[in-house]
């Protein structure tokens, strides 16, 4: 699978409730391998592939389109701008870190003491020096947003850069409308906005298309080499097949057909428990009188920073297993 896409992607400015950017790579990518799409007034890009068959279901598969970022809360009198984070970042990760604002403003993320360490570090500690040397010649503002910097870059097989996990779900299910031939079914991909504040976005599109069966596609933590007695997924070693994250249960019947899917595609579909993570399947499982979900996780490294990593192989399997679960016959609930 090419990274061309996922590269796009990654450096498009984008974060919870500013998506625009993203939405227009995303739509322009994916405009010529679907019947209709169209934008809610919450920034969900969702687009339609055929109509439902006698013996075909609706089905909604869905992913995030934002990034982690931040918003600021107060400039002081040197022209440093104190911050408030959106989504799940981590201060002691933060000092030395590259942001980019609106309008591509450039900053870097400091302590506001030395004697700080990374154990004691917390978000009203740091502050972003933007090169200002007063309130007045600060060309950020209060309430503007800004996102991690770090353009992504091919290392091998993978990719690494910010935002890179989070919107491999989007590069997947566009590889996946690229290689999709024929189906019964009436699909809708949702690629939903604020996701690192809650499910906003993906509660709303849900409720929107109502569909019979939905699959979340999402990054879950890998390690990047396999290690002895360790259950966590590795780069690399291709989509795993979650059966619960901290909210959601998989439905069985959905299991049982991923991995007749896995199988019929020759690719590998390891079964794995995400407790400490979310994903979208529970604002799909939810909506109005309900579906049956499941969950597709991508195996990722440094979630949440400005060198998130994936490997694009495992990109390449998520999108064919896609491609043979979306063309088959799929049980009725």
């Amino acid at each position: 699978m090419k990274q061309d896409l996922l590269k796009t992607l990654s450096a498009a400015f984008g974060p919870p409730g500013g998506e625009g950017a993203v939405v227009t790579a995303l739509r322009r990518a994916i405009r010529p391998y679907v019947d209709d799409i169209w934008s809610d007034a919450l920034g969900n890009l969702i687009a339609r592939r055929g109509r439902r068959e006698r013996t075909g279901l609706k089905i909604m598969v869905m992913v995030q389109l934002d990034e982690v970022g931040l918003i600021v809360t107060h400039v002081d009198r040197r022209g440093l701008i104190s911050f408030s984070r959106l989504g799940d970042l981590t201060a002691a990760c933060l000092p030395g870190s590259r942001v980019e604002f609106e309008g591509g403003i450039l900053g870097i993320v400091t302590s506001s003491g030395e004697e700080d360490t990374s154990a004691r570090l917390t978000m009203d500690k740091l502050l972003i020096d933007v090169g200002a040397h007063s309130l007045k010649d600060c060309p950020v503002k209060i309430g503007q947003m800004g996102v991690l910097e770090g353009a992504a870059v091919s290392v091998g097989d993978s990719l690494c850069g910010k935002a890179v996990a989070t919107r491999a779900g989007a590069a997947v299910l566009a590889e996946t409308l690229r290689l999709l031939g024929s189906t019964p079914h009436e699909l809708h991909f949702a690629f939903v906005s604020q996701t690192c504040r809650g499910d906003r976005g993906a509660s709303v599109a849900a409720y929107a298309v109502e569909p019979e069966l939905g699959l979340a596609v999402c990054c879950v933590a890998a390690n990047h080499h396999r290690k002895p007695g360790e259950s966590r997924p590795t780069l690399g070693s291709g989509p795993v097949l979650l059966l619960q994250d901290a909210e959601t249960v998989a439905d069985a019947t959905v299991v049982h057909a991923l991995e007749r899917s896995g199988k019929k595609a020759v690719i590998p579909l390891a079964p794995y428990i995400a407790s400490q993570q979310t994903s979208h399947a529970r604002a799909i499982q939810t909506a109005r009188t309900g579906a049956a979900v499941g969950m597709l996780g991508i195996p990722s490294c440094n979630l949440y920073s400005a060198s998130e990593r994936v490997d694009s192989q495992d990109l390449l399997a998520a999108a064919k297993l896609l491609r043979t679960f979306l063309s088959g016959s799929l049980p009725r609930q």
